[in-house]
Formats: structure tokens, sequence, C-alpha cells
């Protein structure tokens, strides 16, 4: 026998693992406590703390009894942009945040070799363009993709792979729950024939719903197959692009999905492999890639919102707060295993010639707002760029949130935000510092929206 195998983990295995009083702590503390908007119970943190102990045994009793219901959602609606909609998503109370959180980590365990990582295709994509193994390229784009996920056949699929009924049970609650919304300011619940966006799981199980058709075109060698969410990209030959999209449409309709059609070329385009088209917010352009025009103008808009906070603010000639902000966007950060911000995202662009600008346009700004750049230390754009692509695991550019020690902890506290740790205990000083870091990369978060 193989030393080094390792037995596959089974539903079952998981969900005893994570749905523990330990596990469901951690998870409390990690993911939920500092960074959840309340939800329709209105509990926040603070009170839900009071009763943690009773708050986790009841999710651990009821999840394993199979007896857990989720509350109504609060709906909670994002804006996507002048002249168009904004995106209602569903936010949960604390308690069952804690519990989506713990059936992501069982989801991410079971699928994780089928989910598809952002930088991964954005990587095959540049590889595809620069092998030139195709002529052609088609970008389709499923219309209204989480309303028209169907409950049956996901909850089939899911129980091809999870034979814990329990979990099964937990996972039909979530996304058959109503939505609390607003209609000309009167509260009414909307019926959940679909996947409630926003909700830690949301994601992942529309992927497995995607599951066959991923794997349908994955193994087809007469193109090259890329999907992120709701946005398909091919390559592919020139003669095989209608006889390819009528299939594809064919076989989302299936399990109905719509795909976008032909009057609208924003979301269902085919050309020429070496022409510029635009993906997930790259641009493509022969060898060139860099980022969608509105993609640059948000984080042009960001900038100047943070400084206009700054001009503005009731706590006048606070640099170093505005430094703070203003540097997270320009570099991003490093915090609980994860990276956020602009530079981030994009960090596989190659126009190095648009970094300059940005960082051109930082300047200019500091200049128009009348704030001294020899008094305020703002990092650039394009060393951000280099440590992220070549320094990444030695930097200390981009800070890394997860290594500070105590002292630096404290130092930040102090210097940043103005608060007296003299009387904290290290505890305290996690709590606060982790509060804080959770308040500022919340915009962070923003510019990693999917960019559709």
């Amino acid at each position: 026998m193989d030393i080094n195998f390792k037995p596959r983990l089974t539903a079952s295995s998981l969900f005893k693992s994570i749905f523990t009083t330990k596990k469901l702590k951690e998870i409390y503390t990690s993911s939920v406590k500092y960074s959840t908007p309340v939800g329709i119970d209105k509990i926040n943190s603070k009170i839900f703390e009071k009763n943690l102990t009773k708050n986790i045994e009841i999710i651990k009793r009821k999840a394993h009894n199979g007896t857990y219901k989720f509350s109504i959602y609060r709906e909670k609606l994002i804006s996507r942009g002048a002249n168009k909609f904004p995106r209602a998503i569903s936010i949960p109370t604390i308690r069952d945040k804690v519990t989506l959180r713990a059936i992501f980590l069982i989801l991410a365990s079971l699928y994780k070799d089928e989910t598809p990582f952002l930088h991964s295709i954005i990587t095959g994509v540049m590889q595809e363009i620069w092998q030139r193994g195709f002529d052609s390229v088609i970008r389709l784009d499923v219309k209204d993709f989480y309303p028209s996920i169907n409950h049956e056949l996901l909850l089939k699929r899911l129980s091809k792979r999870i034979r814990k009924k329990e979990l099964i049970s937990l996972i039909k609650s979530a996304i058959t729950q109503q939505t609390l919304e607003k209609i000309d300011n009167k509260k009414v619940t909307k019926a959940i024939t679909s996947i409630p966006q926003g909700l830690p799981i949301s994601n992942i199980l529309a992927n497995i719903y995607l599951e066959v058709i991923d794997k349908k075109y994955n193994n087809d060698s007469s193109l090259a197959y890329f999907r992120y969410v709701d946005d398909i990209l091919i390559f592919c030959n020139r003669l095989n692009i209608e006889h390819l999209k009528q299939t594809i449409i064919s076989d989302f309709l299936a399990i109905g999905l719509v795909i976008h059609g032909d009057d609208d070329p924003g979301k269902n385009y085919s050309g020429d492999a070496s022409s510029r088209f635009n993906y997930l917010g790259y641009v493509f352009d022969g060898p060139l890639v860099t980022v969608r025009l509105e993609s640059i103008q948000k984080l042009r808009e960001s900038i100047i919102k943070t400084l206009t906070s700054y001009k503005y603010s009731t706590r006048p000639n606070n640099i170093g707060l505005l430094s703070w902000y203003l540097n997270l966007r320009i570099t991003g950060c490093k915090f609980n295993g994860k990276n956020y911000g602009w530079m981030f995202y994009f960090s596989q662009i190659n126009d190095l010639g648009l970094l300059a600008s940005l960082d051109h346009f930082i300047a200019k700004q500091l200049d128009n707002f009348g704030i001294n750049r020899q008094i305020i230390k703002v990092k650039k754009i394009t060393r951000s760029f280099f440590e992220i692509t070549k320094n990444s695991t030695n930097t200390n550019y981009i800070p890394d949130f997860d290594s500070f020690d105590i002292h630096q902890k404290k130092t930040i506290l102090s210097n940043t935000f103005n608060i007296d740790t003299g009387q904290l205990n290290n505890v305290e000083i996690n709590h606060q510092f982790r509060k804080k870091i959770f308040q500022s990369i919340k915009d962070l978060e923003k510019d990693l929206l999917r960019p559709s």
C-alpha cells in the first residue's frame, strides 16, 4: 500500500469534524465576528457573543439532528454603476452565517478539484493566446444566472456525492429560505426559486450546478473552455463557431439557463482570437494584457473618495489615517489567508504603462487636494505590482496582517487609529486590531467583486 495514499474525505466525515463546538467557534471568530452586517433579527456580534456558547450549541445540535432552519434573509442592494439595476444580495443572521460558513468548508473540500480559480483561468487564457492553437474566440454570458438555477436539479447533483442527509437538509433550507425586501417602503418576502446571492455557499453551489457542462467542454480537445461564474470564454476554430455556440446554448437551456443573444454584443461575442476582447475585467489585445476602462475608473474613483473623506473629515490633519487607507488602495493586503485589493486582482497584466499612469494620477490628485507629498508616505502601484509578481513571499511592501506581532499591532492601533493601548492586554489588542483590519478592507472586497 502506498504510504502517501490519503483516503478521500466523505461528506459524513467532514460534517462530523466541522460541526463541532470548537470548530464552529473558530469559524465565528475568524470569518464572521468582525465582518458581518446584521440580519433580520438585528442581532450584532456584541449581542451574539453574550450567548456565544448557547448559539454555537444550537447550531451544532440542530445540524446533527436535521432540524436546523435558516431565518428569513434581509435584502441588501449593491450598486452596479450607472444605468444598471443594483445586485440584490441576501443577508443572513449571524447564527446562520456561521452555519453557512461551515457548509462552505465541507463543499470546498468535496469539490475543490472542480472549483475554477480566477487567476488560473486568466493564465490559461493568456497561454491560449500566445500558443495560437485556435484562430477564434467566443465569449458568452448567462442571462439571470442565479435566479435561473433549479433547486431540484441542484440537490439531485449534490446527492450524487453527498450521502449525509443532514447536510443535504441544511443546504436545502439555506437555498429555499425567503428574502425580505422593500417595495415602495413596504416590507415583503419573496420566495427563493434559485440560489440567493451573497451567501458564503452561493458561488460554489453555482459551480456544482454547472459541473457536468464544465466537464464536457473541458474534455473536448477541439476547443479550450473557460468559465468563471456565468462568464464563458472559448477558443476554437473559425469554422466551428456557429455550431459550437448553438450546442452550448442548447446544453445550458437543458438545465434552465439562457445564454444572452447576439443582440447584446457585450454578453455574446465572437471574433478573431488575435483581436482585442475583454474577459473578467481584463483586456486581451494581442500580446498586451491590460485592464478594462471601467475597472480602471473604479480604482480612480476610490482614490478620489479616500481623499475627499480626508478633506471633509471631522478629524482634520490625521495624515496617518489618510496614508493608511490610501496605501491599502494602492498595495492591497493579505489577511485571513486571502489577498485583497485591486492590484492583486489584476496582477496578471503586462501593461506597465498603465501602472505608471496610475501612479501619476495619484500624485496629481494629492496636489489637487492640497496634500503635501513630502509629508505623506504614499506607496506606488508600480512597486506593488513588482512585489506581488516577483517577490510575494518575501515582501514587506505589501502588508501581511496575519504575520504582524503584538508590537506591530499596538503601533498601528496607536499611531493610525489613535487608540490608547496602554491598558489593553494582548487579547484586547488582537481584538481591536482584527476589528480595524476588517473595517479597513471592507471596501477592498468591493474592488474584488466579479467585474461583470
